[in-house]
């Protein structure tokens, strides 16, 4: 799968804490699931503990970002593993 485009997100933090469900939850495409999860595990992302979850012809697993916030690393089913 050839990306399309591209996407451009911009954060901003703010003073409170995060209390409830994210309002936003993002998933993230890659074409290295494992390589992906630990450059962000190295980058201060948790892994949520998850195994790979798949469905509807993706694989994804859970992260947090520091503060809690979960994400989504995710690869369609018919991109070969690394």
């Amino acid at each position: 799968m050839k990306p399309v485009g591209h996407a451009q997100l911009s954060f901003q933090r703010v003073p409170e804490d995060k209390v409830v469900k994210n309002r936003i939850h993002l998933d993230i495409f890659t074409d290295d699931l494992a390589g992906a999860i630990a450059r962000l595990v190295e980058l201060g992302a948790r892994d949520l503990g998850d195994d790979e979850r798949s469905e509807y012809g993706f694989t994804w697993r859970l992260l947090a970002d520091p503060e809690g916030n979960e994400f989504c690393i995710v690869i369609p089913d018919d991109v070969p593993r690394r």
